[in-house]
């Protein structure tokens, strides 16, 4: 998930949904203003793992998914508890990918694929089901 789903989240879902990966996968916005496909309950409740570009992006995933179960709830967002979220009981990984590529570019597609792999080590190596691990912004 990034900003608009139009460049760095297309190119995620294609690099994911191929060889070694083979992840069923779906391009998403969190900016409604812009997304061409903007994050909602559907998506969330579909998803087995969740892969953010940015920080950011998980940070207003759990807003916007916390104003949707309020609306749908008829509750004050700040009424939510934090395990009734979908973010907070499926794995999400932050890439930390910036916004500097154009829609499939080759360095993105090797960052994606570099930022994926050590986000998985990092997931195997601590053993979590529902959890966040975030990819440093420089790798190691």
């Amino acid at each position: 998930m990034c900003s608009a789903g139009l460049l760095r989240s297309p190119t995620s879902a294609f690099v994911l949904s191929q060889s070694p990966y083979d992840l069923n996968t779906r391009a998403v916005g969190v900016d409604d203003g812009h997304a061409l496909i903007a994050l909602d309950a559907v998506q969330l409740v579909w998803s087995d793992i969740i892969v953010w570009a940015e920080r950011g992006h998980y940070d207003i995933g759990k807003s916007v998914e916390r104003r949707i179960y309020a609306e749908a709830n008829g509750v004050g967002q700040n009424e939510i508890d934090d395990d009734k979220l979908i973010i907070n009981n499926r794995p999400n990984y932050i890439l930390n990918i910036p916004d500097r590529y154009a829609y499939r570019e080759c360095a993105l597609i090797a960052e994606i694929k570099d930022r994926f792999d050590y986000a998985k080590k990092l997931a195997n190596k601590e053993m979590l089901a529902n959890f966040v691990i975030e990819v440093p912004k420089t790798l190691p």
